[in-house]
């Protein structure tokens, strides 16, 4: 009865890390870019919002971030 217990928890375990490791990874990856974006765009004077704006959208839709 404990090991089939203990299966099925491993189980629950490596499940619901396949649902929300890539999800936690893709927003750490976004938010770093972001971040540095905002770091760049703070030292460069020819940068406008809108362009940083299309280039945080552009990461977005490469991260599948909806």
């Amino acid at each position: 009865m404990r090991l089939a217990f203990a299966i099925v928890l491993i189980g629950c375990h490596y499940f619901l890390g396949l649902k929300f490791v890539p999800v936690y990874y893709g927003n750490y990856s976004f938010k770093d870019y972001v971040d540095d974006e905002t770091k760049r765009a703070s030292y460069s004077t020819a940068s406008s919002a809108d362009s940083i704006r299309d280039e945080v959208f552009k990461k977005a839709q490469e991260l599948d971030i909806p």
